[in-house]
């Protein structure tokens, strides 16, 4: 009975060292892939069409007043010949419309239209983001959202520069400003990530979203993805399906520098920031095939290596075989990559997190699939954002 035991616990710590490896192995090569793609990233700024060409910037407001009052000016005084900026107000019930005429006195670019239910193609922010780009004055559209602030003046220039004739559209940074607690911290953190993910499989040529708060496309491009049959699959997610549908390595630039970014604050509760994550994922579903299964095997290599990590010292400590030991150190590197990749990126971005966050995160991102998974399959809600 005991030789039985025996064998069979030697069996189970054979079979978890040989997976665990097998996972882990699979880590490696997208980390160490991720690590060469972001040491590789190059960005064209070169313009190749016409200097400073006239721009349209779109935002789509729903009871943002306060908001709008804080942050549109920031907008507005950006250092740029040409551009006007263009609110759609989407029933707001607030103080936007005065707000608006306010600020309409200080500046002659800004232009904001009411829009009602009745007049909208589609449901939600999606359908009045659609009217606002058929009013739009100029060609190229620069979107962003009534919470956002740029990082510099030179936010406008230097999207528009990464366009050419190839060029059609341009992806922008858009992290959120920091604050105090955890929550702010994961956010912050996966929203790095998520970007060292674009960069990292943009350079292998694979692209497939972008955040719509910094995202600058052609109006031709925009009218030819809202034409798309799968365009009005989901209440939001304009910025992922534009992508998904228009979006290819040679028609593509993905930006990070200082100049560029745009950011917005994090929501603060758990709840809120759940219901942001489920409209996400009801868009992520219709990614290509390819892209799910690249993302799938990503996040579940990573949440698998940690879930593996107990067995795996568990036999280390009733049977330390050498397969066990293997298993236990391709562990050990995978974290060890997993702290550079995110480092390498935070320092890209200048956007700094203290020396334990990395590790926290790696932990927190493994248990994230496993919440969120659900809300993959969720049916979309009639909201507006």
């Amino acid at each position: 009975m005991f030789p039985a035991c025996f064998t069979f616990g030697a069996m189970f710590c054979s079979l978890i060292a040989v997976v665990a490896t097998l996972v882990g192995g699979l880590q490696i090569i997208y980390l160490i892939a991720g690590l060469r793609a972001l040491a590789g990233f190059k960005q064209d700024t070169v313009p190749e069409i016409p200097e400073n060409p006239a721009v349209s910037v779109i935002i789509c407001a729903r009871n943002e007043a306060h908001n709008l009052a804080l942050r549109l000016p920031a907008i507005l005084a950006q250092s740029y010949p040409q551009f006007e900026v263009l609110v759609a107000d989407d029933g707001s019930e607030d103080a936007t419309p005065a707000v608006l005429a306010g600020l309409q006195q200080r500046f002659l670019n800004l232009r904001f239209r009411k829009i009602d239910a009745a007049e909208k193609p589609f449901p939600g922010k999606k359908g009045a983001l659609q009217v606002a780009v058929a009013e739009a004055a100029h060609d190229i559209l620069l979107f962003t959202d009534a919470d956002c602030l740029p990082a510099s003046p030179y936010w406008i220039g230097e999207m528009t520069a990464a366009l050419s004739k190839e060029k059609e559209i341009v992806v922008g940074y858009g992290p959120y400003e920091k604050t105090s607690g955890f929550l702010n911290l994961f956010i912050r953190a996966e929203t790095l990530w998520s970007f060292s993910q674009v960069k990292a499989f943009f350079r292998f040529g694979v692209v497939y979203m972008a955040v719509g708060r910094n995202l600058c496309v052609r109006k031709s491009t925009f009218l030819r993805a809202s034409r798309h049959p799968i365009w009005n699959k989901t209440l939001s997610g304009d910025d992922d399906m534009l992508m998904r549908i228009c979006a290819t390595k040679q028609n593509t630039a993905i930006l990070g520098r200082a100049e560029t970014k745009m950011a917005s604050p994090a929501k603060d509760t758990w709840k809120s920031y759940r219901h942001q994550k489920q409209r996400h994922f009801s868009t992520g579903k219709y990614y290509r095939w390819p892209v799910k299964m690249l993302l799938a095997g990503l996040s579940g290599s990573h949440t698998l290596s940690w879930l593996l990590l107990p067995f795996v010292i568990f036999c280390f400590l009733k049977s330390p075989t050498l397969l066990v030991q293997a298993a236990l150190g391709i562990f050990g590197l995978r974290t060890l990559l997993f702290y550079a990749v995110f480092y390498r990126q935070s320092r890209r971005e200048k956007d700094p997190f203290p020396v334990w966050a990395p590790l926290v995160f790696d932990v927190a991102l493994a248990l994230y699939p496993i919440f969120f998974a659900p809300y993959i399959f969720w049916k979309n809600k009639d909201q507006w954002k």
